[in-house]
């Protein structure tokens, strides 16, 4: 009895706050219900900090021996002392700190707090759930919490301009192809959870496009949005790609841009994604039988009608961008653009930039290539598009890891991935450019969400472009019957 009393009352006095290992000591001093509940609800902490003194309390007035009198008046001291601190503090009674939804802000805003200290503590401060350590800098733990009311406080994603006529979108995009089935199965559970957890970090920018799984994957975005909380959903920027022709075995014959077309594909994905106009709508390729006059025409006419807001374009050169663009506004093109992937520099890039035309970049992985993630004994399924890409091929294979094993000696020496070093890369190009992320599920979100925090100075890029050369990549993006579609390659 004696001995428990004294744990008890050093427990009280060393670690009051903590309700767990004087509630413990109250259970084991008096084996009493109520001091045992206590104990094990202050373990897991299920009870707020109050309730375990109150239990410590009753424990501490049934202590007999008459020698430990002053010690328990001491201990009953510290105990009202404690209560009256933890009522102060009214995040106590919430009891333990619910997880963020999908860890992404507050992981992020431990990255910031940890760089810029006392500017983060400005943004913070006055606020009683977020508390300052011994080292003077707000303690990581408190951050999961700090976060769930500091979103105004300037921890917010970057956004970028799509070209002079475009919308303000996230400085990222993701690209939501690989949920449908691009890249082999795809969880559809965790395709939504990841969607939800783009729009959560502060991601606008959501590209599909209607061949996607034959309208599966509009489908999904239309259950993820419907499904999100309603600010979050009322940011998402929708681009959709339309003109594609599959049969029903998945495989491509071809690209439809013939006005009635255009807008049959329209009135199919409004009514797949469940809203009254696209935001993007874009042609996915150049349809050689009809000019691209007809075509962006009968998107101008969907804007006028108000089911669409931007018209985009997608793997045109420069040619077919400055006719499309003396047609009606273009806000976009989106178009294959990454470390390894530099043909746009040559004329593309030049020329959207003389017409104040954005970029959203796909492929900004390589398919995944310059990821970090693959070895030389990776194998893909015959459903993945990888299993026939040229770049994943044989000794193509073997000397695009070699770049990548290259990549990632920089990366090592700035503490990052390889994934994030290349995305940032395709970040630094210029502010006129919106990389799209690929990310199937949360963790590969998360990692990719790591490049917004990268800064690459001219060191850093001459480091780079000596690793992976402009030309070093082997093989092509597509296979030759796909490249022959693409007008951006003409």
């Amino acid at each position: 009895m004696s001995l428990a009393f004294l744990l008890t009352t050093l427990a009280v006095v060393v670690t009051p706050g903590t309700g767990v290992v004087h509630t413990l000591a109250a259970g084991l001093a008096h084996g009493r219900r109520a001091g045992v509940v206590a104990a094990l609800a202050g373990t897991v902490g299920t009870v707020p900090h109050a309730l375990a003194s109150v239990t410590g309390l009753a424990a501490l007035l049934h202590a007999g021996p008459t020698a430990f009198q002053i010690l328990k008046y001491a201990g009953v001291a510290c105990l009202l002392y404690m209560a009256w601190a933890t009522l102060r503090d009214k995040s106590a009674w919430a009891g333990p700190v619910p997880a963020p939804r999908h860890d992404l802000a507050a992981a992020r805003l431990c990255r910031v707090v940890r760089r810029v200290g006392g500017q983060a503590r400005r943004q913070l401060r006055g606020r009683r759930r977020c508390r300052r350590g011994a080292d003077d800098k707000y303690q990581v733990t408190d951050i999961e919490i700090c976060q769930l009311s500091c979103d105004a406080g300037g921890m917010t994603m970057h956004t970028r301009n799509l070209g002079t006529t475009g919308p303000q979108v996230s400085a990222l995009g993701l690209g939501c192809m690989g949920m449908s089935g691009m890249y082999g199965a795809a969880d559809r559970a965790e395709s939504i959870a990841t969607i939800h957890a783009a729009l959560d970090a502060g991601i606008t920018l959501l590209d599909t496009g209607d061949f996607y799984g034959m309208g599966h994957n509009e489908l999904l975005i239309n259950e993820a949005l419907r499904t999100a909380p309603a600010g979050l959903r009322d940011n998402a920027v929708v681009s959709v790609k339309f003109g594609a022709l599959r049969d029903p075995d998945g495989s491509w014959y071809g690209f439809d841009g013939r006005p009635a077309a255009v807008k049959n594909f329209a009135a199919y994905s409004l009514q797949r994604l469940g809203v009254d106009h696209i935001d993007i709508y874009r042609p996915s390729r150049l349809d050689p039988d009809v000019p691209i006059e007809e075509t962006v025409g009968a998107v101008a006419e969907l804007v006028e009608k108000g089911y669409v807001r931007h018209i985009g374009l997608s793997e045109v050169g420069a040619d077919t961008i400055r006719r499309a663009a003396a047609t009606a506004p273009i806000a976009d093109l989106q178009i294959e653009y990454a470390l390894v992937t530099r043909g746009p520099e040559r004329e593309i890039l030049p020329t959207l930039r003389e017409l104040g035309i954005g970029v959203t970049a796909y492929g900004v992985l390589s398919r995944g290539l310059i990821s970090g993630h693959y070895t030389a004994d990776q194998q893909f399924g015959a459903d993945d598009f990888r299993a026939h890409s040229p770049r994943f091929q044989g000794d193509n294979y073997r000397r695009n890891l070699a770049l990548v094993d290259a990549l990632r000696k920089i990366a090592d020496e700035k503490g990052v991935t390889v994934a994030q070093t290349a995305i940032a890369w395709v970040l630094s190009r210029g502010d006129d450019i919106v990389p799209l992320i690929g990310a199937r599920t949360r963790a590969r979100l998360t990692e990719s969400l790591g490049a917004l925090d990268i800064t690459l100075d001219q060191a850093d890029l001459d480091a780079i472009e000596a690793a992976v050369p402009a030309e070093a990549v082997a093989g092509e993006r597509y296979a030759p019957a796909q490249m022959a579609m693409l007008d951006s390659e003409r």
